[in-house]
């Protein structure tokens, strides 16, 4: 074990801190003037706007005769703004209703996308926003709208196609799309009575679904959140546009980053200085999982969505790099026990090991399943969670921002904690301990009687 175990363990070792490169700098590529993400980066994250601020807008809504719409109409359209807030990736935001003037105030964090600005985005979130899919290349055959006939549509996106809406019909709908589409050979999508995709078909549409193909992400996003929010009783205006500072102040983030590199710095010195050997493998692991900590932030994978990071995210952050530098404390203190009471190097190890893992399975099994609760619970409405829990619970989405990802971030975190505590560490300690130079109790934290 301990010839096979020396290559192992320096191969372990290398992928962890290529893992880590990775996660903080992640690689791309250029093919022309397009670009390829293989893995994103830290500037991939988004900040909400307690730690990187964000933008104000005042919708007026534009009814006929200049009205104000009442309050039942008010509360219809802040629940699809929110709706289509969610699909731009907007999670961070509040939506504030003037009942005498019939304004909407929408607070939101930064929106960054290189397709479109931010005002061009929000113009287009205040329109009605009816999307119609008909037969042929007119929209005077609709088989289905955004109010009637469509289910949901999710966001989809793959190395060929790019991004892709794959729309589910109801029953009705799908009813009415398998009528309509047999012997038909395109159909036309419709937003506001302008043409945003004529999608080829070479059948009727029977199986209550059906995939269209994407300009860009942006528009794939928008025309999804447009389906899934149904159309607004009126078309809205933007009054106003104004950005506004952190609402924490303008160097919480610094202070957050710092903060976290000192916890990570001083766990990793005390574990070196003071269990030697076993410190070291532990300090990898912990840099192991900061390193997936990050990768679970930014979504690691071009398609996968990042987080929006906010003071409830840095909790879960410290949560499970606390779950995690104790479990390495733990561990460590036991293997010096081991060697302590006159055990083999190789049997404190395994002991040691041994000895942590029933709490370190114990304690990701309890965090994982508040965290898979709380997901569920207050879990956006197009996300696989928010489906399981959604009969159960509900609560307003800014609220559902935070919760989601201090649950999102604290689920992966306890999962990295356990496998580099569980697995990664015990197998770097393990091949290290194979080295003759290393066998000596004292690297162990060990008295040294060597």
């Amino acid at each position: 074990m301990k010839k096979a175990g020396k290559p192992i363990s320096i191969i372990v070792i290398l992928l962890v801190f290529a893992f880590t490169y990775f996660s903080v700098f992640g690689a791309d590529n250029y093919f022309g003037e397009k670009r390829i993400i293989y893995f994103k980066d830290y500037s991939d994250i988004r900040l909400g706007m307690d730690v990187g601020g964000g933008w104000q807008t005042v919708y007026t809504p534009e009814t006929e005769n200049g009205s104000v719409p009442t309050m039942e109409e008010l509360e219809n359209i802040k629940q699809k703004l929110m709706t289509r807030m969610q699909y731009l990736r907007l999670t961070d935001y509040d939506i504030s209703i003037n009942e005498e003037s019939g304004k909407l105030t929408v607070h939101h964090q930064n929106y960054d996308n290189n397709e479109i600005t931010v005002a061009e985005a929000f113009y287009d979130m205040g329109q009605t926003g009816l999307v119609q899919i008909c037969s042929g290349s007119t929209n005077t055959n609709v088989l289905a709208d955004s109010n009637g006939g469509i289910k949901r549509a999710d966001v989809m996106y793959d190395a060929v196609n790019g991004y892709y809406i794959r729309i589910y019909f109801t029953s009705a709908g799908s009813d009415a799309m398998a009528a309509g589409t047999n012997g038909v050979s395109s159909l036309s999508v419709w937003v506001d009575g302008q043409n945003v995709a004529s999608p080829s078909i070479s059948e009727a549409i029977t199986n209550g679904q059906i995939n269209i193909t994407m300009s860009s992400e942006y528009e794939a996003y928008h025309l999804a959140g447009l389906m899934n929010s149904g159309s607004l009783p009126y078309k809205l205006s933007t009054d106003t546009y104004d950005a506004f500072t952190p609402t924490m102040g303008d160097n919480v983030m610094l202070t957050l980053i710092i903060s976290a590199g000192m916890l990570l710095a001083a766990a990793i010195i005390v574990l070196i200085v003071k269990y030697k050997l076993p410190g070291i493998a532990a300090s990898i692991a912990l840099i192991g999982q900061a390193a997936g900590l990050m990768a679970v932030m930014t979504g690691f994978f071009s398609p996968v969505n990042s987080i929006t990071f906010t003071l409830p995210v840095a909790a879960a952050i410290l949560i499970s790099m606390f779950v995690g530098i104790s479990m390495a404390m733990a561990t460590a203190a036991n293997i010096k026990a081991e060697i302590n009471n006159d055990r083999t190097i190789d049997g404190a190890v395994i002991t040691g090991y041994q000895k942590t893992l029933p709490g370190l399975i114990g304690s990701t099994i309890v965090l994982a399943v508040i965290a898979i609760v709380l997901m569920g619970t207050f879990g956006f409405g197009h996300s696989f969670t928010a489906r399981i829990f959604s009969n159960i619970f509900f609560f307003g989405t800014p609220v559902e921002g935070h919760v989601y990802y201090f649950a999102y971030v604290l689920f992966g975190g306890v999962l990295f904690s356990a496998f580099m505590n569980a697995i990664v560490s015990r197998i770097i300690l393990r091949g290290l301990s194979g080295f003759k130079a290393l066998r000596r109790p004292s690297l162990y934290g060990g008295v040294n009687n060597d």
